[in-house]
């Protein structure tokens, strides 16, 4: 794809052309640049390819030397005059397409005045210009038309999502954004039905969590990463975000933690023929009513489903 177009007269401003071309292809890469003189269509309609050509490009440049007004044909009238005229016919396509069209002037040029140019490309007189002249002044010159170009063509989104090719982009988007929410309405929704049916076995050393043996989904169960066993009433559960620093504390995973959090030592194992969890307590709790704080992760990132609390009960005989 093509990202800039460049349109000249090649009997005007062949050299002058090329020099820019060059520099260009040094900032934006050899395939990023249009020059006619580098493609051999010989028997090709030029309005049918220029215009394929055309509509590829970001930006259009429009190269003007000092006699661009004033070439004319082997007849004496101008060319800009002339319906069939390559460079008329490349400015017409490249004002109709909306996008970008920067004149360049070159030599001694000027920017020509509305009233000099043929009716359907008027609206060139409108376009801020800018100067690339030979000498000392190329350099810093071209480094301000490689700035104009940065900010004009607005770089690869604006590419894909312009023309018929941006239109089935886009609904690509749109269809990959739906079946993505799509999952993700149905995964919570697994997983919410999932937690909601969990319940909790506690006796003087051992607290097992059960969860449904069978659900959707198994590949995104979610894991069990954190516990908390916290004393308390039927009337009211604890506050579990601050049980880090009190109480009975319990992690899935490795059996060690930070000593200031004073956590006793524990093991998980998945129970056989159940989906659950067991944790072997070294100390006995005592009996009377318990909470258990529940944290889990899944597998899609930045969904973490919320705390469950479960409330369970440690009798005398031990169960």
């Amino acid at each position: 794809m093509s990202l800039i177009f460049i349109s000249y007269r090649r009997a005007e401003t062949a050299e002058a052309t090329g020099r820019i071309c060059d520099h260009l292809k040094s900032k934006f890469g050899t395939k990023a640049v249009f020059l006619d003189v580098e493609d051999d269509r010989k028997g090709q309609d030029f309005r049918t390819y220029i215009r394929h050509d055309i509509e590829r490009c970001d930006v259009m440049l429009v190269v003007i030397g000092d006699h661009w007004l004033r070439c004319t044909n082997e007849d004496g009238s101008r060319r800009l005059d002339d319906s069939q005229d390559n460079v008329r016919i490349e400015v017409e396509m490249g004002l109709a397409t909306g996008k970008p069209v920067i004149p360049v002037l070159v030599g001694k040029a000027s920017m020509p005045g509305e009233e000099a140019l043929p009716e359907t490309i008027r609206t060139l007189a409108h376009r801020n210009a800018t100067e690339v002249r030979a000498g000392t002044a190329f350099a810093g010159e071209m480094a301000v038309l490689v700035r104009a170009i940065r900010k004009a063509h607005g770089g690869f989104l604006k590419r894909v999502l312009s023309g018929r090719a941006g239109l089935r982009v886009y609904l690509l988007m749109v269809l990959l954004l739906s079946a993505v929410l799509l999952s993700w309405v149905q995964i919570t929704g697994a997983t919410g039905r999932l937690l909601s049916g969990l319940s909790a076995r506690c006796g003087p050393q051992e607290v097992r969590i059960l969860q449904p043996a069978k659900h959707g989904f198994m590949a995104l169960e979610p894991a069990l990463e954190a516990a908390w066993i916290a004393p308390g009433t039927a009337a009211g559960q604890p506050d579990f975000p601050t049980l880090e620093t009190r109480g009975l504390w319990l992690e899935a995973g490795e059996a060690s933690a930070p000593a200031d959090l004073r956590l006793v030592p524990y093991w998980v194992r998945r129970v056989q023929g159940q989906a659950g969890f067991e944790a072997q307590l070294p100390t006995r709790l005592a009996s009377g009513q318990y909470w258990l704080g529940l944290r889990y992760r899944t597998v899609i990132p930045g969904y973490a489903p919320p705390p469950v609390v479960l409330a369970c009960s440690v009798g005398e005989s031990g169960s």
